[in-house]
């Protein structure tokens, strides 16, 4: 798959006639955190009978780390593969908020890098998502260090996943 695609935010999903479904990284995240998620792919993408064109599908997923949810696929032909579809994934999961103490002393815009950090996002897809430059990006999350006391994004991850935990 191409690397622009790979820096989409977005999940998407790529189906050729003769390959395995091809995944952005956006895509692999949320079916990583779903219960069965290759097959949960699979179910999402099966074309209806008759379909011409494009065609949308919910399907109720568990999450891995608990609680239910549904994804949707909105999936259209595409243009030169016969069998080739392209499939852009939603889900309606909703991560609880970050409270407490050491969540307090952030602003507003650095609550929102915090949870597309957690989320596993790069700072160029979270400076896309929020139209900040990556340098920006990069400033929030050193702030964000600063104030919440960890060295890391992946103990940033590891905290706020943990408190989550606690408190869900």
């Amino acid at each position: 798959m191409g690397a622009a695609l790979d820096l989409c935010a977005t999940p998407v999903a790529i189906l050729s006639s003769t390959t395995e479904p091809q995944l952005n990284a956006a895509a692999r995240r949320l079916l990583d955190r779903a219960v069965e998620g290759q097959q949960l792919l699979y179910r999402l993408i099966a074309a209806p009978a008759g379909h011409e064109g494009s065609f949308s599908r919910q399907v109720s997923v568990r999450w891995v780390d608990g609680g239910e949810g549904t994804v949707t696929a909105h999936s259209r032909l595409s243009g030169g593969d016969a069998g080739g579809l392209i499939t852009v994934l939603e889900s309606d999961r909703v991560d609880p908020p970050l409270v407490g103490p050491r969540w307090s002393r952030l602003t507003a815009r650095e609550r929102e890098v915090v949870e597309l950090l957690v989320r596993g996002l790069t700072d160029n897809e979270i400076a896309d998502s929020l139209h900040l430059s990556p340098h920006t990006v990069k400033q929030y999350a050193k702030s964000v260090y600063r104030k919440t006391g960890v060295r890391s994004r992946v103990e940033l991850a590891g905290v706020a996943l943990g408190e989550r935990s606690a408190a869900g």
